[in-house]
């Protein structure tokens, strides 16, 4: 059986922390490796991660998920890595459903379905309802895989250069799917590799989600900037849409703020000339 090295890239994620080891070191096929990148976290993240038996690699400054990712990758011992993002709890299966893949040497990675724990709070319901970030059921081919749970060959990773920083909170995932499957390699899914989503989403942070995921550049021209805020309002017609359709009274308010958020973000990434921004 092959070794695989995994690491978890962190920042200010101590709430989360625990229960991702938990997951960790339940797996049918344990990890051979474990290594937290501490993307200069200010809560107590390091103190909690030394309480396991795993290694700490700590950045003197937050410098954005690609960046930790590349460390997690360049500090890993063995050629397969996979990554888990801190507010994920594998099933104890994730690993021995991921492996058989690569028995195909034209697989450079697989990953896995990620479940939206859908408790209570009302932000992180309309989370799991508005930005599903997975593939249905079944085992498919996929054009990229999301960044919260994977496996990638790491010499693959190292021939297309590694994450690209310039993608410090959201997109690096797709971008760097898109450069190995322009290489030739090909990129799995299943179902059956089951994670669990634990995110805490402030109405803040969940919106500011919604545009990372929708938006990998900053509008150059005053026209993009309009096209931009044109397509927004459609889309927050068609999540106002689906609630109403649905009953979903308790929704209604965050769909109604949605659109006000999402102009707010395509203004500040005019002006700031980026759309990397907390």
């Amino acid at each position: 059986m092959k070794k695989v090295s995994v690491y978890i890239p962190v920042y200010n994620g101590a709430l989360y922390l625990e229960r991702t080891f938990e997951g960790l070191f339940q797996q049918t096929i344990p990890f051979a490796e474990i290594i937290i990148v501490d993307d200069g976290s200010q809560d107590n993240t390091v103190s909690v991660a030394r309480q396991y038996p795993v290694k700490i690699i700590s950045h003197n400054y937050n410098k954005g998920v690609a960046l930790a990712r590349n460390t997690g990758i360049e500090n890993s011992y063995y050629e397969l890595v996979a990554s888990v993002d801190v507010d994920c709890i594998l099933d104890t299966h994730w690993l021995e459903k991921c492996m058989p893949f690569f028995d195909d040497v034209s697989v450079a990675g697989v990953g896995g379905k990620l479940l939206e724990s859908m408790k209570a709070r009302v932000c992180d319901v309309w989370r799991g309802i508005n930005l599903i970030q997975h593939f249905g059921n079944g085992i498919k081919e996929v054009t990229y895989l999301s960044g919260s749970n994977t496996i990638y060959r790491k010499h693959d990773l190292m021939s297309v250069g590694l994450y690209n920083p310039h993608f410090q909170f959201h997109h690096e995932d797709i971008d760097i799917s898109k450069r190995l499957i322009r290489t030739g390699k090909r990129l799995m899914y299943t179902d059956e590799a089951r994670v669990f989503h634990i995110k805490q989403d402030t109405v803040y942070s969940v919106m500011r989600s919604c545009w990372g995921y929708r938006h990998n550049t900053y509008p150059h021209t005053c026209i993009d900037f309009l096209k931009d805020i044109f397509c927004e309002l459609k889309h927050a017609l068609s999540i106002l849409g689906k609630s109403i359709l649905h009953v979903r009274v308790r929704l209604l308010m965050l769909d109604s703020m949605y659109i006000f958020f999402q102009i707010y973000f395509c203004i500040k990434s005019y002006f700031l000339k980026t759309a990397n921004f907390k």
